[in-house]
């Protein structure tokens, strides 16, 4: 759990290492609480979590708070695996300039592929989005609202090497690139898929400023 609130560290039962690769700056979040969320420039920061095994169970739900600075850029929201030592592995959330899209792997060719419309998105406004993956399904939810989906799906290859990012894809030998202009709120890693109303209810508590 990331609540950054004014700064970079997990709270939750995994303790894991947080480090803000190139900064960032700590402004008000959603409910106007001064230095409880972290601005990225979309050119040189991000959010990266060593890789440890315990990111990557075979069931997930990720939730964050985002505040997006562009919308129809190419840039990466949330990245795991790369295109070499990790190739086909782990997955992600990536802008493409028409649409954001969820992506996991076999670990040899697509798994998940699911499109989500901007129209869900208005720029330097707060949204909640989360992706539940199960061993065979896949669902994104902006704000609560269950926006797209995909069953008949396999278990997605998880990473062996590469970091989770926040803000930045993983380079192919390294490093970062097509960073992403948001501010981010509070951020959960769960080890298992919540259901539609658990998804909601994390909404409804966090949209009121409740920690869940």
């Amino acid at each position: 759990d990331l609540p950054l609130d004014g700064s970079a560290v997990d709270v939750g039962p995994n303790d894991f290492t947080i480090t803000t690769n190139g900064g960032g700056t700590f402004v008000a979040d959603r409910n106007l609480r001064a230095a409880s969320a972290l601005s990225l420039n979309g050119a040189n920061q991000n959010i990266v979590i060593p890789y440890d095994a315990r990111l990557f169970p075979d069931e997930f739900t990720w939730s964050g708070w985002f505040n997006f600075k562009q919308l129809n850029e190419v840039t990466t929201l949330w990245s795991t695996g790369n295109g070499s030592s990790d190739g086909w592995h782990g997955g992600g959330f990536e802008f493409r300039g028409y649409d954001l899209c969820y992506v996991d792997y076999t670990g040899s060719g697509y798994n998940a592929i699911i499109s989500v419309s901007l129209t869900n998105f208005v720029a330097n406004q707060w949204c909640q989005i989360v992706v539940t993956r199960t061993t065979n399904s896949a669902e994104i939810f902006v704000n609560g609202v269950e926006v797209a989906s995909q069953t008949g799906l396999t278990p997605y290859a998880k990473p062996h090497f590469t970091p989770m990012s926040l803000g930045a894809n993983n380079g192919n030998s390294g490093g970062f690139y097509l960073f992403c202009p948001v501010t981010l709120g509070t951020v959960h890693i769960y080890n298992r898929a919540l259901v539609s109303s658990e998804v909601n209810s994390l909404y409804t508590n966090e949209v009121t400023g409740l920690v869940p």
